[in-house]
């Protein structure tokens, strides 16, 4: 048996990892079972598996949660292949271990070649994105990403002025894209378009959709994303954006409410990275800014 690590795919930091019977000119070793798992020398859990439930001969491994993956059934097989995304450190190495049963009698553990190590290269430095939309991109091919957003917003995290009338509280749909530098959704400093007036005050997407589609060259992925309304304002909203060499910006707004014009969300953030390759993850703590739209003091306040 052999465990065989496929260096990055082109969705950033995922390894395709591969368990391969041995081949030869007339045979392929087949195998029933088998653990998968990628931990650091002191034993804790390091990156983590992608697994499709339903799909595949992969799980996640009942006995080990939160760093493997097991077979799903006991089906005779030549090969299974998972996905695994490696964990985001600048020092120390990772083992990929795995185990294979071949019948009720014979298995194989930790072996040769299944067993791997991987260790940081010395003198290595991260290298992260320049938040400038003008900065170029080299990057030769594209990349999807997956968008999470998560609501913390509530009494308890932001006590200071909370409406009054919780039960009104919401984040709305959100409008998205990935673009080019010749886009842009909003900024800090700049002047609000009238689709983003519309969003930032009664949460309405229509005319910055429109105007995103007028700019349709400078527009890879235009992604309407479903908003979080009470009692689901601390939950989690997805989506999904591809960016390539052109459009390798992403933006976001969405209006927190009740409020005359308040949002929050990202800004043309650079998802290139000087080496020509696509940044793993980037994660942002959103912070309220004005529109510039409606002078309301307070969440509560009539339309001004």
């Amino acid at each position: 048996m052999s465990l065989k690590i496929l260096y990055p795919l082109p969705s950033i930091a995922n390894f395709s990892v591969s368990i391969r019977g041995w081949r030869t000119k007339f045979t392929v070793q087949t195998f029933r079972g088998f653990v998968l798992s990628a931990l650091f020398e002191d034993g804790k859990p390091a990156g983590k598996f992608e697994v499709v439930r339903g799909r595949g001969d992969a799980r996640t491994s009942p006995g080990c949660r939160r760093g493997g993956v097991s077979h799903s059934n006991l089906r005779p097989k030549t090969s299974v292949h998972t996905i695994w995304k490696a964990p985001d450190v600048s020092t120390g190495c990772v083992i990929l271990r795995a185990s294979v049963i071949e019948s009720k009698y014979t298995w194989y553990s930790e072996d040769g070649n299944l067993t791997k190590k991987f260790c940081v290269q010395d003198g290595y430095q991260k290298v992260v994105p320049v938040d400038d939309p003008n900065t170029a991109c080299c990057a030769c091919d594209q990349a999807k990403y997956e968008m999470e957003f998560i609501g913390i917003w509530s009494k308890e995290t932001h006590p200071k002025d909370f409406p009054s009338l919780e039960h009104l509280t919401h984040f709305t749909d959100m409008l998205g894209a990935s673009h080019s530098k010749n886009y842009s959704l909003w900024k800090i400093g700049g002047i609000s378009t009238d689709g983003m007036k519309e969003i930032a005050e009664w949460g309405n997407t229509f005319k910055a959709e429109a105007e995103a589609k007028e700019k349709a060259p400078e527009v890879r992925t235009l992604m309407k994303v479903k908003g979080l309304w009470y009692p689901e304002v601390q939950g989690r909203t997805t989506s999904s954006f591809v960016v390539n060499k052109y459009h390798h910006l992403a933006s976001l707004a969405t209006m927190f409410g009740p409020s005359p014009d308040w949002c929050v969300g990202i800004s043309s953030v650079n998802l290139c990275l000087p080496d020509c390759s696509w940044v793993a993850e980037r994660t942002f703590d959103l912070l309220p800014w004005d529109a510039g739209t409606d002078s309301g003091p307070t969440y509560m306040v009539s339309n001004w």
